[in-house]
């Protein structure tokens, strides 16, 4: 039954995106159509010109006049296309209809047409093969419309025509419909997928803006309600650079409540980074200038050494003179709701399928990653191609092509550093970034570990094995994209002279095989 349903899927659009993809199809159809009958229309009224007027015989013999009526039929139906589409461009069900019948309009047309010609002896099968891949890439239908269509005709053409037909001509129809199908096929995945990815991001970005919604929610609630069992208020005497916490501060961070010389404290201490440290230095000195108070998110470090999210807001109080002499604050803890936010932005950066950084994300690793490069340090991309991997999907179908692909992002995974980038940037293909110490044959190892290290994959009974091909590029200060075009022309080299094995592309104007 689940097989049932997958080959449905593949042949009619599925439920969920059937209305919106009927939607587009139909307005896409019928911008084209127009352009198509308006050609089609002119096209044969020169034929219709030239049987009557350019002929010796004009209308005189029964076969001028059968080219006539055919000629006359295209035209008309072009025009009544012409006449109605228009009018019926926003009633999308009935427009369907009306489409569903030009494709058999013009399969049918092309095949009495092409038939005729036959036994006439005076062409080929073109005009028949033109028209199934005209119809194919025109007007787009449902992959089970289009088979049912094309199979069809196909055959009835062949059964018109198999007297004055021979083998070759036959090849080539079958041929030309199988191409027509793939056609069809590719444009109905895509729609379909695309669809499908456009509804994702809806609904990530609708979760989003709840969260957000919810976030802002509770945080006006806490500016409001204040309460010390539920928030750490401390208190800044800053003409002794003394602070006092309350107690909720000792339970959370396992710290003294009385801290003097605060300034110094706030120097050393490992419960703030770096970087918040630098955040909070700018805000306060706006708030000390008279810009407003400090109000902002800050990661603290609790006395476990976990990450923890609290709102920040604290305000400088003057004197008469307008002298500041203490501050006051508290700090809210948010953590829950700002790893949900975190999260759900995370599921942004991240592949569906393998869990790895998207291409992207990737880009921003990159850029974050050469900021933090020390002189003796090296940094190399890698992009990693599944060799063949079209092969495994054809003949063990997608479900088992994922395996393989998670398989190979758990190898990558394995083989890197948990700091180091590692994404898929689409398809079957996979980046690396990572870094170090200048040695050029620690690079070539863990390339020649990589390439020999792929894993098989039980499918079944089958015993799947792969391999892959990596192109490297090794940064020479130039930029993200200058960097992937020379991996990818390393990966490329590889795929034509010899799969499964690496080049490495220096940036000295030399690579490495």
């Amino acid at each position: 039954m689940k097989q049932f349903y997958l080959i449905k899927d593949i042949l009619i659009p599925p439920k969920n995106v059937r209305k919106e993809y009927w939607n587009r199809v139909v307005i896409s159809n019928h911008k084209i159509l127009m352009i198509l009958v308006v050609l089609t229309m002119a096209i044969q009224i020169f034929n219709i010109f030239r049987v009557i007027f350019w002929s010796r015989s004009g209308l005189g013999t029964v076969n001028n006049r059968i080219y006539f009526v055919l000629y006359c039929i295209m035209l008309g139906g072009c025009g009544i296309y012409l006449v109605i589409g228009p009018i019926l461009k926003k009633k999308t069900s009935v427009l369907r209809l009306i489409q569903s019948g030009a494709m058999v309009f013009w399969l049918l047309w092309c095949t009495v047409l092409n038939s005729y010609d036959i036994y006439k002896g005076t062409a080929g099968n073109a005009i028949f093969v033109t028209g199934l891949l005209g119809c194919a890439v025109c007007i787009h239908m449902d992959l089970l419309y289009s088979l049912i269509n094309f199979a069809g005709f196909t055959a009835l053409f062949h059964l018109w025509t198999m007297e004055a037909y021979d083998f070759s001509y036959l090849w080539n129809c079958i041929l030309a419909m199988f191409v027509a199908l793939l056609i069809c096929y590719s444009r109905f995945r895509y729609t379909v997928t695309d669809i499908l990815n456009q509804q994702e991001i809806l609904r990530i970005n609708n979760r989003l803006i709840e969260e957000k919604e919810k976030l802002d929610l509770n945080l006006k609630k806490y500016k409001y309600i204040l309460s010390q069992t539920n928030n750490i208020i401390f208190d800044w005497n800053v003409e002794q650079d003394i602070v006092d916490f309350s107690d909720k501060w000792s339970q959370t961070f396992d710290l003294p409540s009385h801290i003097t010389a605060f300034s110094q404290w706030f120097e050393t201490t490992t419960v703030l980074s770096e970087e918040t440290k630098k955040q909070l230095k700018q805000q306060l000195s706006y708030a000390a200038a008279g810009k407003g108070q400090v109000e902002t998110e800050v990661s603290l470090n609790d006395k476990n050494g976990f990450c923890t999210w609290f709102l920040l807001q604290f305000v400088f109080l003057r004197d008469s003179d307008g002298q500041i002499k203490t501050g006051l604050g508290y700090l809210t803890d948010i953590n829950r709701h700002k790893k949900e936010v975190i999260q759900l932005e995370n599921w942004g950066k991240t592949d569906a399928l393998t869990g790895l950084l998207n291409r992207g994300a990737m880009e921003g690793y990159m850029r974050t990653r050469v900021k933090k490069i020390g002189p003796k340090d090296m940094l190399v991309m890698l992009i990693i191609d599944v060799d063949n991997f079209k092969h495994v999907n054809d003949t063990y179908g997608h479900p088992c092509g994922d395996k393989v692909l998670q398989a190979i992002a758990g190898m990558l995974q394995d083989r890197f550093r948990e700091g180091d980038g590692i994404g898929r940037i689409g398809g079957d293909e996979f980046m690396v970034i990572f870094s170090l110490r200048q040695n050029m044959p620690a690079v070539e190892k863990k390339l020649v570990k990589l390439v020999h290290g792929v894993p098989e994959v039980a499918w079944g009974k089958d015993r799947i094995c792969v391999s892959i091909s990596v192109g490297a590029a090794v940064w020479a200060q130039d930029s993200y994209e200058n960097l992937y075009k020379r991996a990818d022309r390393a990966l490329y080299q590889v795929k034509q002279k010899n799969k499964g094995s690496y080049i490495i592309d220096q940036g000295l104007g030399k690579d490495l095989g």
